[in-house]
Formats: structure tokens, C-alpha cells, sequence
């Protein structure tokens, strides 16, 4: 019989077993704020990539780019713990992100 495949960190699994013993995973909050380009994916490229990190969005405040401004978009999230120091670098590679600054809370 062949072996199970271990599932990678960043993706979710469901334990086949509820012994009651699982620790909660710690959440810490931050927000980003973005400058990106003004195209129609870029809003949805970077929340995918959160909530594929196992991001939970909390917030979100965007304005499209105009002559006067470029494009902005303010996420408050919580994220795993151990995974909130990737969160900038993650998004930063986004395409159509120019910019990105976290605080954490």
C-alpha cells in the first residue's frame, strides 16, 4: 500500500482525528498598505495570495488610481503567527505591487 504524502506547511489540512489535544493556532494582526498599479486583478491577486497563506482579512480599504494619484489599497488581516513575518515579502512579489508597508499589531 503506498504512503501518505505529508501536506505541505502552507496548505491546510484537516486532522482525520479530533482528540481534543490540537493546540489553536496564535493570530497576530497587522496591516499592510499597498501602492500598486492600476489594473482590475491586483485587488484580487493579493488577497488570494492571504487567504491562500491561511490569512484571515478583516479589513479592506482600496482607491483605483487616477491622474493624481496612483492606486492604494489598505488590508487589516490576522495572520498565523509563525508565517506573520513572510506577509510583506509574499505580497511584495505580487505582480502590480509597487509598494508594500506592514505594521503589526
Amino acid at each position: 500500500m503506498p504512503q501518505a504524502q505529508p501536506v505541505p506547511r502552507d496548505r491546510v489540512a484537516v486532522a482525520p482525528f479530533d482528540d481534543g489535544d490540537q493546540e489553536v493556532p496564535v493570530v497576530t494582526y497587522a496591516t499592510l498598505e499597498l501602492d500598486m498599479r492600476d489594473v482590475p486583478d491586483a485587488v484580487v491577486r493579493v488577497l488570494v495570495t492571504l487567504r491562500r497563506r491561511r490569512c484571515e482579512i478583516t479589513q479592506v480599504d482600496y482607491a483605483a488610481a487616477d491622474s493624481h494619484r496612483p492606486g492604494w489599497l489598505r488590508i487589516g488581516l490576522r495572520a498565523p503567527t509563525g508565517s506573520v513575518s513572510s506577509v510583506a515579502s509574499w505580497i511584495e512579489n505580487v505582480v502590480d505591487v509597487t509598494g508594500v508597508r506592514m505594521t503589526v499589531r
